[in-house]
């Protein structure tokens, strides 16, 4: 008798559709499309340092790029200037700007009394 019991439970089991459905591995991280994972939306966008000098060049996001450069899979450096570049995402031109503007000062050192 418990055996024709139990064979009824295994069986109810394995023919509901919801028992597939909760069977999932937790460890698994959620599936993205592939469309989600090249585009950064602008708001998440972060111009961090201007570098000038031979090659002028921006840092976006922790990347490091030249004008002219594609970074994150869709965004064109356009232009790199004093506090801001200019960058085109999917055909829409955008100013990302630094959030504080870094001017170097002149630092004079004391004179060595020892050196004259």
């Amino acid at each position: 008798m418990a055996y024709n019991r139990s064979l009824v439970l295994l069986l109810c089991f394995l023919f509901s559709g919801n028992s597939l459905a909760v069977l999932k591995d937790p460890t698994k991280p959620p599936r993205q499309s592939a469309s989600s994972t090249n585009h950064v939306p602008a708001a998440e966008l972060q111009l961090s340092a201007i570098y000038f000098g031979h090659n002028k060049r921006a840092t976006i996001n922790g990347i490091t790029a030249k004008e002219g450069q594609v970074i994150l899979s869709s965004i064109r450096i356009l232009k790199i200037l004093k506090n801001s570049v200019k960058i085109r995402s999917k055909g829409i031109n955008q100013t990302l700007y630094l959030l504080t503007p870094f001017k170097k000062k002149q630092v004079y050192l004391p004179k060595n009394s020892h050196n004259e």
